[in-house]
């Protein structure tokens, strides 16, 4: 552990790299007992969350679903599927373009996403107080940044 006086520019490059790799399977394993008990997979979630960020304004593409995930489009329909199979989200066939589907969260949906999110915004609040608000911040911008940017 490296203790709040350590200088970051002193950890030796394979520190850096073992840090990265432990901090993402332990935010995954805590994510996923999360999600697990709302019989949900990470990848579902994701997409849960968006759609229901997008229903409000009438739905969202499997185009742009497939885009904002980062996948392909086939996984991104798989995906959908399996949430309309859950009674999570619905789709319906858009009149202007007959080849696209708009999907909007179902109320079942943006239930279970709503208590899904609670849980994860109660544990992350923990997380913050821990390790202090503005170290927590500046952690969330160098993800953005890592996820975002190809360096």
């Amino acid at each position: 552990m490296i203790k709040n006086d350590t200088h970051v520019d002193t950890l030796a490059p394979y520190k850096v790299g073992l840090l990265l790799s432990r901090a993402t399977r332990n935010s995954n394993q805590l994510r996923e007992s999360i999600l697990e008990k709302y019989s949900l997979s990470s990848p579902e979630w994701y997409a849960l969350g968006l759609i229901q960020s997008y229903s409000a304004s009438g739905g969202v593409k499997v185009s742009d679903i497939a885009a904002e995930l980062d996948v392909n489009p086939t996984y991104a329909t798989a995906l959908i599927r399996r949430l309309q199979d859950k009674r999570l989200v619905q789709s319906r066939v858009l009149q202007a373009d007959r080849r696209s589907r708009l999907v909007t969260v179902t109320k079942r949906g943006a239930l279970k996403e709503n208590a899904v999110s609670r849980e994860i915004e109660e544990t992350l609040a923990i997380i913050r107080q821990r390790v202090g608000g503005a170290t927590f911040d500046s952690y969330l911008v160098t993800l953005s940044d890592l996820a975002y940017n190809k360096h």
